[in-house]
């Protein structure tokens, strides 16, 4: 599980941690794996999708204060998280053909591998 933003219930506040959590389905148990590389910043209003090869797809979202930014961001970045590999690779777009940067959309991965 990707988590973008939370909120501590006690006090309201953002609660800050780690970004990808694992549930086990047989033990039905929530891990935090040790992921290498950078992490994306934290966001919301993202869209994830995950392939064959485990490698999954964070595009866009916004960050803000329920994220710990003070100020809004809006993405359009791809963040690619490869399971098997435990590591991050962050695709910065570049030229003009990528999309704006935007939130609150949906994603969806074709079967040709086009997302």
């Amino acid at each position: 599980m990707f988590e973008g933003s939370m909120v501590n219930s006690s006090n309201q506040a953002s609660a800050l941690d780690t970004l990808v959590y694992a549930f086990d389905t047989k033990s039905q148990q929530w891990s935090k794996p040790t992921i290498s590389e950078t992490a994306p910043p934290r966001r919301m209003d993202l869209q994830i999708v995950q392939d064959r090869s485990n490698k999954v797809y964070v595009f866009g979202g916004l960050s803000g204060p329920l994220t710990g930014s003070q100020n809004t961001t809006w993405f359009s970045d791809m963040s690619i998280l490869d399971i098997a590999r435990s590591s991050w690779l962050i695709v910065v777009a570049s030229g003009l053909d990528y999309p704006l940067p935007q939130a609150g959309f949906t994603a969806t991965l074709l079967t040709n591998g086009t997302i």
